[in-house]
């Protein structure tokens, strides 16, 4: 005669040996922890430049709009975000695991010329921060002489 502590119910022994449910949560798990190395890294940026301007665009996966701040001071450009990912899974209506994570990144950018910082724009879309930076007109260094 079994312990009633050592029997299970034989649903739990089925989702035990049923394959496809482990590696659905293994896949699962390591999404969320790829997610999370993402969001523990430096933000990523690709700059690039022409006559008028800069162009810098950020990887910032899991920012909401409002929580991107963007400052530009002479020749150097501060991003700052705070990012966040979950991860639930549910079953039968009660909840067996939460994954969360809550985080700051940053990233200073110091660029060759000075910026117009009262024409430089920003835009956020789907992970990607673009920010056009116009570069500020020189006054001449030279005097002319009389």
């Amino acid at each position: 005669m079994k312990s009633a502590t050592l029997q299970e119910h034989p649903r739990h022994a089925l989702a035990r040996l049923h394959i496809l449910r482990n590696l659905s949560e293994a896949w699962q798990r390591m999404r969320f922890r790829h997610t999370l190395r993402q969001l523990g890294q430096q933000v990523r940026v690709q700059l690039s430049e022409n006559a008028q301007a800069y162009t810098v665009l950020a990887l910032l996966p899991g920012a909401d709009k409002g929580d991107i701040d963007v400052a530009v001071e002479g020749c150097c450009v501060h991003i700052r975000a705070r990012a966040r990912a979950v991860h639930t899974q549910h079953e039968a209506g009660n909840l067996l695991r939460r994954e969360r994570y809550v985080g700051r990144r940053y990233r200073m950018l110091r660029l060759p010329q000075q910026i117009d910082a009262t024409q430089a724009s920003a835009e956020y879309r789907h992970g990607v921060l673009r920010l056009v930076l116009p570069k500020a007109t020189k006054p001449s260094a030279l005097v002319p002489v009389q």
